[in-house]
């Protein structure tokens, strides 16, 4: 995706597109959650229901940055904003997350895609707007995310129409997540072309990642399964016998997934095949090796993967206590969140160097675990993934991490061995040492100068619990340094960071400065690095 795809995009559906693209975000990020409530919000920029002033003050206000700013309703009030009413401003504040800075940052640049849609100086426009959309995608793009098709928002030059457009049943949505009659997935975006449609209908285009159909209630709704393997339809769902097991799957024209493995023999050891009913094998679906006791997997102490399967789901091996080594394949390019949460008797795990993300929750309770090893691809790794591993003592990961979520190393023997012996200066990870995990050093000098090949400075760097003396350091200096985790300086209040204004600016768009002052707070900072 590059400038000149968005510039084949007028104004307006620009703010659709990221919209699309804040959809597929939550529902990677904060899958079991419903952003119902604030999309809908969103679609009311576009929709035309009421006027883009008034939609947008009140997006305005639930814009993370100003919505946390106020911590009851009562305090939101007295300060004369009236746009959210008291349950309103209670769910938000329970669904939007104050220290992501992606996500807020998201939603300010929706805010100014609006603004621009609605405004009568196009050209004024066209370079902030389109600025926009390239920090927008370039978020998704750090985690992996596949964007959505920039083709369904191009106006078709022949008539202006989508093909669909004058039947109703075509961009008709279930409110119970079923699919449409063409098999498109609920409130695909495909369904027609937004730019041409009726401005009412637009809160109805939704990603098939969008985050579910629940009222402004703020419950929480699980992920679709379906969203994370939009190719395969849900309507045929074979079951074929190999290397001793049942295996449903999910088919499309060239290639088939793995929807659940039925061990009734109860096996041991398990190959999945690298071909069903002619087809490769690509995927392994959401909970597809369960851990309910009439499918099997819970006997499974070995598995064997093909190098075909590209992508695993969610809830992998979630709970499937008997697992003890696994093959996982050279190819394979995402996992899934909770894929061995709590598989307590595994004890290695190498992931190769073509996965780009892993997702939260990777090993959480791995209790016995004791040695992975990541490879050169890896970009993202989502929150708590090596959470309660007593026994880790050997951990690697070759590649440049842009995300590691939070409370990935808490109660793991291999952070905690280093952070705590009162030796250690710091601990790096990554390729290159690219990730500053912690700064423990006791008795720290007042200027530190870090080398340029520090690229991310993670959450608390500077305030673990296991380090108390920061005061006495005035300042910090990050040559290389491009992206700096929340609360990162927590314990050198009286310090002043240095960072380059070119790689912040890259990283964060054009209200960087903004940025990095909350992120960096309560040290000073400055921009003053090349």
């Amino acid at each position: 995706m590059n400038t000149a795809d968005f510039e084949k995009l007028p104004l307006p559906a620009r703010t659709m597109y990221a919209i699309m693209c804040f959809e597929r975000y939550a529902a990677f990020v904060y899958a079991g959650v419903s952003f119902k409530p604030v999309e809908e919000m969103m679609w009311q920029l576009v929709d035309g229901s009421e006027p883009v002033a008034e939609a947008s003050a009140r997006y305005l206000d639930i814009i993370p940055e100003n919505l946390f700013a106020y911590k009851t309703y009562a305090a939101y009030s007295e300060a004369g904003h009236d746009c959210l009413t008291e349950e309103q401003h209670r769910i938000l504040r329970r669904v939007l997350n104050p220290d992501d800075w992606n996500l807020n940052s998201m939603m300010k640049q929706i805010y100014t895609l609006a603004k621009a849609g609605a405004s009568a100086d196009e050209a004024a426009d066209e370079a902030e707007t389109l600025a926009c959309l390239e920090n927008i995608t370039k978020i998704l793009t750090v985690r992996s995310i596949e964007l959505p098709d920039l083709r369904q928002l191009v106006q078709d030059p022949s008539d202006g129409r989508s093909e669909d457009a004058d039947d109703p049943s075509a961009s008709a949505v279930s409110d119970d997540g079923a699919e449409d009659a063409d098999g498109a997935p609920e409130g695909s975006a495909a369904k027609a072309n937004p730019a041409a449609r009726n401005v009412n209908t637009v809160p109805k285009l939704r990603s098939a990642f969008g985050a579910g159909s629940n009222s402004f209630d703020g419950t929480a709704v699980k992920s679709n399964t379906k969203n994370m393997f939009p190719a395969f339809s849900a309507s045929a769902r074979p079951v074929v016998n190999a290397n001793g097991c049942k295996w449903e799957i999910a088919e499309d024209p060239e290639s088939c997934s793995i929807v659940k493995c039925i061990n009734s023999g109860f096996q041991k050891a398990v190959t999945i095949p690298s071909e069903l009913n002619g087809r490769p094998v690509v995927a392994v679906e959401n909970s597809a090796f369960t851990s309910q006791p009439e499918f099997g997997c819970m006997a499974i102490e070995t598995l064997i993967m093909p190098d075909t399967i590209r992508q695993i789901g969610d809830d992998f091996f979630h709970g499937c206590t008997g697992l003890r080594h696994i093959t996982l394949p050279a190819e394979l390019e995402c996992i899934g969140s909770r894929a061995f949460r709590g598989a307590s008797r595994l004890e290695s795990l190498t992931v190769g160097d073509h996965c780009r993300s892993i997702g939260d929750m990777f090993c959480t309770d791995a209790v016995s675990l004791r040695s992975v090893t990541i490879g050169a691809g890896v970009e993202a790794i989502g929150e708590y993934s090596f959470y309660n591993t007593p026994l880790l003592s050997e951990f690697r990961c070759d590649g440049t991490l842009k995300m590691l979520g939070y409370g990935s190393f808490w109660m793991n023997k291999f952070a905690d061995s280093i952070i705590f012996n009162p030796l250690t200066e710091m601990l790096r990870i990554c390729k290159g040492g690219s990730l500053l995990y912690r700064y423990v050093k006791r008795n720290p000098p007042p200027r530190l100068f870090f080398d340029a090949a520090i690229q991310y400075v993670y959450d608390f760097a500077f305030g673990g619990d296991a380090w108390h003396a920061g005061d006495g350091i005035r300042d910090i200096y990050f040559p290389g340094a491009e992206i700096i985790g929340v609360q990162a300086f927590k314990k050198v209040p009286n310090a002043t960071v240095h960072l380059s204004a070119a790689r912040m600016e890259a990283s964060y768009g054009p209200d960087y400065e903004y940025t990095l002052a909350s992120l960096c707070a309560p040290a000073k900072v400055v921009f003053d690095q090349p």
